[in-house]
C-alpha cells in the first residue's frame, strides 16, 4: 500500500530541500544527492503503514533515512573508487550570487570537513536540531556530539585562518 498522491506531493514540497541539502553535504555530489533524495521519498511513499506523530517526527524520520541512504551509497564499490567532490557545486547550497561570494570560503571549509563533523554541523546549524535530537538520530552520546561540533568549529576556524579570510 502506498500513500495518497496529495500527501506525498505536500511532503516532497515541504522537505525536498532539507533532504537534498543533507544528502549533498554528506556525499558532496549533486547527482548522487538527487538520487538519494529520490530514494528517500520513495521509501516515504512505501511506508504507508508508518504513522508519524508530528511534523518533527516525520522530519527526523526523513533525515535518518537520508543518512542511511548516504551510508549505503558509500558502501558501494563505485563510490569507494571515485572522488566525487566538486568545488563547482558549492554555490548550489546558497540562493543568490551575493551570498555565494560571501559564504564560499565557509562552504568550502564545511565541505572539507570529515563526514562525521560535516553531518553534525549541518544538523545543528542548518536543520536546527538540538544536541539531544542529533544524539538520538545518530546513535551517539550527547557528549560525543558536543565534542564533534567543537572539533568541527576548530577545523573550520583553522581552514579560514589558513585562507586569511577576515570578512
Amino acid at each position: 500500500m502506498v500513500r495518497a498522491k496529495s500527501d506525498v506531493t505536500e511532503i516532497i514540497t515541504k522537505y525536498s530541500d532539507t533532504v537534498f541539502k543533507l544528502a549533498f553535504v554528506y556525499v558532496k555530489n549533486r547527482s548522487t544527492a538527487e538520487d538519494i533524495s529520490q530514494n528517500v521519498f520513495i521509501k516515504y511513499m512505501e511506508s504507508a503503514d508508518k504513522c508519524f506523530e508530528s511534523d518533527e517526527h516525520l522530519k527526523a524520520w526523513l533525515l535518518r533515512v537520508t543518512i542511511n541512504e548516504c551510508k549505503k551509497n558509500f558502501r558501494s564499490l563505485w563510490t569507494r573508487k571515485t572522488d566525487l567532490y566538486s568545488t563547482d557545486e558549492l554555490s548550489m547550497l546558497v540562493n543568490t550570487p551575493v551570498q555565494t561570494e560571501c559564504y564560499e570560503p565557509l562552504l568550502e571549509a564545511l565541505m572539507k570537513l570529515p563526514k562525521k563533523y560535516n553531518l553534525v554541523i549541518h544538523l545543528y546549524y542548518y536543520e536546527e536540531l538540538s544536541i539531544k535530537e542529533i544524539s538520538s538520530m545518530l546513535h551517539r552520546k550527547e557528549n560525543t556530539v558536543m565534542s564533534d561540533i567543537h572539533r568541527a568549529r576548530g577545523l573550520i576556524k583553522e581552514y579560514l585562518e589558513d585562507r586569511n579570510y577576515d570578512r
